[in-house]
């Protein structure tokens, strides 16, 4: 019973509290022997009461030590991404090796058809291919006193070679063979627009100084000078100067026949 007195007014309290009893019990004691008057019962038991009463607060006790940690918290939430940062850019690092050679790919597919001919191959049915030439001679003078030449090089071969009746000159002024014509092309044929029939190379004679017409040919260069016609990469053109100074000059056609 005391221990609960103690917990609820302390130790000071509880001192005056047994004494304001025992005055109390003695004053029982002498009230009944005449020694207490009613005005000092009161008073005792006024201070009884007011002994029981807990008392303020006192003042806070030291701290004492801290306790050990405690259990690890949950994991908190992923905080927001920092901003970017703005270092300076790093030197370019050594080139590297070189890697072993990749396999070969697998072949494509073939290419158009070139136009209008494919390179490397012979001039086709119909078409037609033209070029110039020049010829002179500086001293050679007087019927068969020597032959001037020049060449005539097709820059696409044809398939087959020329005989003598499929290469034709065309000397200036003179009309032009039918064979020297050709549907396919505008204009009228001459130096200024050559043109041949399928299968026909045709020589156009533009300007010519003391060269004899007469006296002319057109060779295959596989003859030796003494095949007329032309082999598939081209022909010579021999003609004879009449007088000291020659000179002639013109231009070409081939088509090519079937």
């Amino acid at each position: 019973m005391f221990a609960k007195l103690h917990d609820r007014i302390g130790t000071a309290g509880l001192v005056v509290a047994v004494v304001a009893l025992v005055v109390a019990l003695s004053g029982t004691a002498v009230a009944a022997s005449g020694a207490l008057t009613g005005k000092q019962k009161k008073e005792v038991e006024k201070i009884a009461k007011s002994v029981s009463k807990p008392g303020k607060p006192g003042a806070a006790g030291a701290t004492g030590p801290a306790g050990p940690a405690g259990a690890a918290g949950a994991k908190g939430d992923t905080g927001a991404p920092g901003a970017a940062g703005t270092g300076t850019e790093g030197k370019q690092g050594p080139e590297g090796k070189q890697g072993k050679e990749g396999e070969e790919g697998a072949p494509g597919s073939p290419g158009k058809e070139g136009s209008p001919w494919t390179a490397g191959g012979t001039l086709p049915h119909g078409s037609t291919e033209t070029g110039a030439y020049s010829i002179e001679s500086g001293s050679g003078v007087g019927p068969h006193t020597g032959y001037a030449q020049t060449s005539i090089s097709f820059p696409i071969p044809l398939s087959t070679a020329l005989g003598s009746n499929n290469v034709i000159f065309v000397p200036v002024g003179e009309t032009v063979p039918p064979h020297c014509e050709n549907t396919a092309h505008a204009g009228v044929a001459s130096a200024a627009n050559p043109e041949a029939a399928e299968g026909f190379l045709c020589v156009f004679e533009g300007h010519s100084v003391n060269f004899s017409t007469a006296e002319l040919a057109i060779l295959k260069p596989s003859s030796g000078g003494s095949g007329p016609g032309a082999d598939v990469s081209g022909a010579t053109l021999a003609q004879e100067p009449v007088a000291a100074g020659a000179f002639a000059e013109g231009t070409w056609a081939l088509t090519a026949g079937p």
